[in-house]
């Protein structure tokens, strides 16, 4: 009976264990921040084409509402969005191409087509996001842009907090020192105005790259909190699924204010 509860306490630890596995990235915080960016920057680039599945919970106030999608990023510029409902009905589609963005499906009527920095987005997904990459936001990936080191806190051994600004903006974001990850992030534009924060956990080697299987969004009262079921990396879908089907010339425009 010992033996057994010995092994049962052994099957126990070894469950937890690997349970609490963080995949780390291979930078030291003797290496800088700078080489800390660098290496993201990298993996960034080397990601050339993904899909990932995706339940989306939305909250504000009392009210939730949840939904599923498909999210596919092909290069750099092209990124699609499937938005489903009860019983995987569409919803509606995303599809960014360069600084172009075009909505359709029957949750949104006609397709509709504006400036990925335009009123459109903020339209359709409640999100303001200026000029923060949207693929990049959904993804939980932090990219510093143009913007000096203010300050470093620690907020224990392994992990800090540091604060990026340049003339219009402010990002401050908290590190895993240790396993080299983002775990959170506050983006002000102007400084002093907050735009959204994020939280990023669960985190996953996909290829080279490491991801948040969990990023909340948080704007003006909203909670936007996505868990991503899985990444693939090698199966390629067509982005033909992202196509409205009607000639350009039928798209409505949507315009800035």
């Amino acid at each position: 009976m010992k033996s057994v509860f010995r092994l049962l306490l052994v099957s126990v630890a070894l469950i937890a264990c690997t349970a609490q596995t963080i995949p780390k990235r291979s930078w030291d915080i003797r290496d800088g921040y700078g080489v800390f960016w660098d290496l993201i920057e990298r993996e960034t680039n080397e990601l050339d084409y993904l899909t990932a599945e995706v339940d989306i919970r939305w909250k504000l106030d009392d009210q939730v509402d949840r939904a599923s999608a498909l999210l596919q990023l092909v290069g750099p510029d092209s990124m699609g969005v499937e938005v489903r409902g009860p019983f995987y009905s569409h919803l509606f589609s995303i599809s960014l191409q360069a600084d172009s963005l075009i909505v359709f499906g029957k949750a949104v009527g006609k397709p509709w087509k504006g400036a990925v920095d335009g009123p459109l987005l903020s339209r359709i997904t409640g999100l303001h996001i200026e000029n923060y990459d949207f693929s990049s936001l959904l993804l939980g990936r932090v990219t510093i842009v143009d913007a000096k080191l203010i300050s470093e806190r620690y907020l224990r051994a392994d992990r800090a907090s540091l604060t990026y600004e340049n003339d219009f903006s402010r990002q401050i974001i908290a590190l895993d020192l240790h396993n080299g990850i983002v775990l959170g992030e506050r983006v002000e534009v102007p400084i002093g105005k907050l735009l959204f924060e994020r939280k990023m956990k669960n985190y996953v080697r996909v290829g080279s790259v490491l991801l948040p299987r969990y990023v909340e969004i948080i704007q003006d009262g909203a909670i936007i909190e996505l868990t991503f079921k899985n990444f693939e990396t090698d199966e390629i879908l067509t982005f033909n699924r992202y196509d409205p089907g009607v000639p350009d010339s039928e798209i409505s425009r949507v315009l800035y204010p």
